[in-house]
């Protein structure tokens, strides 16, 4: 076995418990003092704010808003996962002020659906007219999805999809598969997208 592949697998074969916590401890409410005052409308009661970016996100010379909320477990009865964080996008105006153009409440998992591992949602990066979600979970056997959205004729689209798993032993053997549109994803809007049932949707 080669020295890279030791070190690997002594990093990813260690305690479960212990990472799991670290990982959990990513991404907490932000205090209210860090929330601007224009955006607390969107929030809803009994929500937190774990994600909050700002950005001219659909190139128009304006700063906008990308939000990841958190509802708090006693606030939700029956299937806390459902709908736990959804993903905001507040676009500002050619008035001054904000709308909400874009709500997806499945695109970010929930705290506890990475498995072993806890909490999955590791972060959030953009670019003009674009951004991606990567989540990352698992036990033995990991996973990792990025979900990749860009502004196309006034709406947000889903624009590639990459999944890797791997065996935590063995993560030079990964399995990766990438999908883009349109090549190999319809038209699916933010709004609507669902990572459970997203494959064969949309128009081509």
């Amino acid at each position: 076995m080669s020295l890279l592949r030791r070190c690997l697998a002594l990093i990813l074969c260690l305690p479960i418990a212990p990472l799991a916590h670290a990982v959990s401890q990513l991404h907490r409410p932000l205090p209210e003092n860090r929330i601007p005052t224009e955006l607390r409308p969107f929030i809803p009661d009994g929500y937190g704010v774990i994600e909050l970016l700002h950005s001219d996100l659909d190139g128009d010379g304006r700063p906008d808003y990308l939000l990841v909320l958190e509802r708090a477990e006693d606030v939700a009865p029956g299937d806390f996962r459902s709908g736990q964080r959804p993903l905001l996008i507040v676009e500002r105006q050619k008035n001054g002020s904000l709308k909400l153009v874009a709500r997806n409440d499945h695109v970010v998992y929930c705290s506890s659906c990475g498995g072993m591992i806890g909490d999955p949602f590791v972060s959030i990066a953009l670019g003009r007219g674009r951004f991606s979600i990567h989540q990352y979970g698992g036990s033995a056997w990991r996973w990792s999805t990025d979900y990749s959205f860009v502004w196309s004729a006034g709406s947000w689209l889903l624009a590639s999809v990459d999944e890797t798993s791997f065996l935590s032993g063995e993560p030079e053997q990964a399995t990766s598969h990438h999908y883009e549109w349109p090549r190999d994803i319809g038209r699916i809007e933010l709004s609507t997208f669902n990572p459970e049932t997203w494959r064969g949707r949309g128009p081509r």
